[in-house]
This record gives structure tokens, sequence and C-alpha cells, in this order.
């Protein structure tokens, strides 16, 4: 396989690894408790599928294949998806949302855009099949946000975005949605609802290491590095502020006590813990964006790098000594990462551009699986072994659908009708 190349084959092989990696390294972990649970092998299906998903989305964004590959693997082996093991839907809803997201991307350049928006509504209303979760409110949020800029920057004429077919898909998006909420369709197979604890996605720790361990040591590095930098190929403030955003209600857990005042929020919904996600969002955007940066011109204010490495060797060490709490697995994760990217990053010319790459992908999956593969267990939902749960799990799913009168599915239908009618339209204007 071939990080290198331009053929749509290299991309499919690509998008394929990184499934595979992803889900081998979270099956790696559920096996270590000796037997393999229902819950393990939900987190190794979203996983993998939420990082091939984000590796379509960087590429949608324009970044190349390389740190596209690098962002899809950090992405799909996040500890997040092992930090919300006792809520199932919020994991596959974090991994079907980058969908969503490209589509939303490609609707940014005229050429993607007569392909893609047509059917821009049903894939940000994917996410809503597995019921009404805070990632998929999130993520249809960002995306309408995303989408009010584009519209008004765009121009007049023939570059002027289509915005009666922009209402139309996404009303139909919206009773797709709607109507996957109330159908529910996945609820036989994923069981009822529940809420993520803090404390697994955390993993106990309450220092501020948490959000470099969370997100990933390695897109952090990066992400500084393209903001010391002023990063190119993404808008930087707006994505380090849904960073903030994301992390944001755990801080106020944590300093004002929000549990006590808004229950519904922090303990019916799990806002401060399904939030991070959000976070592992935007830097696995911006650390992307700023490999990318780093690529394309190494040499390009050489001053940002030498603060960042001031940084790790000065600063990063001093941590035990401010904060007793900090887990030093955690802490020697972290360390290792950013000093083997400094020491990797400065040696670059003697390597090699493709031996550097090589080197490079090496330390970036070992930073990715190590934290996941270390990590303590974060919960115990549906802890059965996977053949005593799952086969009469979807068994309830298939009677669900089966008993369900035509009239249940009226939103979905017109849905896709209303979307195939918008193609065909879109197809006769072309021609």
């Amino acid at each position: 396989m071939s990080l290198y190349g331009t053929g749509r084959k290299e991309g499919i092989l690509s998008a394929c690894a990184i499934f595979l990696l992803s889900a081998l390294v979270h099956a790696v972990a559920a096996w270590q408790g000796l037997q393999p649970t229902y819950s393990g092998w939900v987190t190794a299906l979203a996983g993998g599928l939420g990082g091939a998903l984000t590796y379509r989305f960087l590429r949608a964004q324009g970044r190349s294949r390389y740190a596209s590959f690098l962002g899809g693997c950090a992405y799909g082996m996040s500890p997040l998806f092992a930090g919300l093991v006792d809520a199932p839907r919020e994991q596959l809803a974090a991994a079907l949302v980058p969908l969503g997201l490209e589509a939303v991307a490609r609707c940014h350049t005229q050429r993607t855009r007569r392909a893609w928006l047509p059917w821009l509504g049903l894939c940000m209303a994917l996410p809503f099949a597995v019921g009404m979760t805070v990632v998929s409110v999130l993520a249809f949020t960002l995306g309408l946000g995303t989408l009010a800029v584009v519209v008004l920057h765009s121009g007049n004429g023939a570059e002027r975005f289509p915005r009666t077919t922009l209402l139309i898909t996404l009303a139909a998006g919206a009773a797709a949605a709607a109507n996957l909420v109330w159908l529910d369709p996945l609820g036989g197979w994923l069981g009822a609802p529940r809420a993520a604890a803090l404390g697994a996605v955390l993993a106990g720790d309450t220092t501020p290491t948490v959000v470099v361990r969370v997100v990933g040591p390695f897109l952090v590095w990066f992400a500084l590095l393209g903001i010391l930098r002023r990063q190119r190929h993404v808008s930087t403030s707006i994505w380090l502020l849904l960073a903030l955003v994301g992390a944001t209600p755990t801080a106020l857990v944590a300093t004002c006590g929000a549990e006590d005042v808004l229950p519904l929020l922090t303990t019916t919904w799990a806002v401060p813990a399904v939030s991070w996600w959000l976070s592992v969002l935007a830097i696995t955007v911006m650390g992307a964006a700023g490999l990318d940066d780093w690529l394309d011109q190494p040499q390009r204010r050489r001053g940002a790098h030498l603060w960042l490495l001031l940084l790790t060797l000065f600063v990063a060490p001093a941590l035990p000594l401010a904060d007793a709490e900090v887990d030093p697995a955690s802490l020697a994760t972290v360390l290792g990462t950013f000093a083997a990217l400094a020491t990797v990053t400065l040696v670059w010319r003697r390597l090699g551009v493709l031996r550097f790459k090589s080197v490079l992908t090496a330390v970036a999956l070992g930073a990715f699986a190590v934290p996941v593969l270390w990590r303590a267990p974060g919960g115990s939902a549906q802890a059965a072994p996977l053949g005593e749960a799952a086969a009469p799990s979807w068994s309830r799913v298939a009677d669900h659908l089966a008993a369900a009168p035509t009239s249940h599915f009226t939103g979905l239908i017109s849905a896709r009708v209303a979307c195939a009618a918008l193609l065909v339209a879109v197809r006769i204007r072309r021609r």
C-alpha cells in the first residue's frame, strides 16, 4: 500500500488499513480481559469505522494522504472510544459523524458540490440511527454552522450557493433524523440509552495532562507546532475554540460543581464526558493540518520548532512537581511522544523524506496504541460474552423492523425521495 499515490485504489486501501489497525488495537484491549465482550467488540467496530471515515473527512478538507492516514488512525485509536464503553450509542455516533462532516466539506467547492449536496441531509442524519445522542447533536450543530458561513461568503453567479437546494436537503435530513430517533432501529441491539461516566472517559485522571492524553500527544504536538507557525491550511482560531468548548463542561464540573446546578445535562446526558469528542475532533483537524504545513515547508518559522522543543525539554518534566497526582505512566507516554517527535523532526534531512515518514509513522502508531492498551477498564456495560448477547439482540432488531408498519418509515422514505429528486434535477441542469 502506498500513502503517496493519488489513485482511488490507494485511497481505498488506506481507509481499509485504518479500519483494521484501529479495530485491532481496541480488540486487543478487549481481549486483555481474557474473554471478548459485547462492549469490547462495539468499541472495536466504532474505532475502526470512525478512523476510516475521518480519513475521508480529512481528505475532503484538502489534507495529504499521509497526514489523513495518521489523523484517521489517531481518531480511530483515540482513548475516547474506550472511555465511552458504557455508552455504545455515543461510540457509534462518534464513528458515523465524520461522514456528515465530509459531506459538508465537499459542499465547500463547486466541483464536488453537485454530487454531494443532494445527499447532505441524509449524511448528517445518519448518526441519529443510534438514537438521540450528544455527539450527533454537536455534529449536526457544527455542520449547520459551517454551512451558514459558506453560504454567507459565497459569491454571485455560477459560484452562488444553491440555497433552495440546501434548504430542501436539510429539511429532508431533519425529517430522516426525526424518524430515526422515533423509530430507534438499533435499539434492540444497543439496549436502553446509558450515560457515560466522566471518570471512565478521563480514566480517573483530573490533572492538566488529561487534555493531552485523551486527545493524543502526537496530534497535540503538531497542533501546537501549527499554531506557532501560523497555520495556513485551517482556521486555527475556530478549531481551537471548538477544542476549548469541548473541555469546558469538565472544567465547570471540576471548579463550579455544575452537576448540582444542571443535573439533566451532567448526569442524564453526560455532557461533560461526551463533549470531549469535540476536542478530539478539533485537535485531529489541527494536528493533521499542522503536519501537512510542516511537511510542505519544514524550514519556515524555525523558531516555532525551537520554542516547542524548549517547551518539551523544560516545561513538561516540571509537571510532576506542580501536581503530585500525575499518573507516571501517562506522563511517560506524553513526554516520550513529545521527545520522539522533537528528535525525529530535527534529523529529517539525514533520514530523507521517505525514511522520515516511515519513522514518523512508526512513532505515531505507537503513540496511538499505547494509551489504549495500557488504559484501565472504563466500565462494565453489557459485559456478557459476544455469543450470549449479540445474537438475540440482532434478532430483536430484525423483529422490530419487520413488525413496524410502512407508515413508521414515512420520514425516511420522503427524505430518500426528496434527495433522489434533487439529484435528478441537478443532473438535468448540468446537461
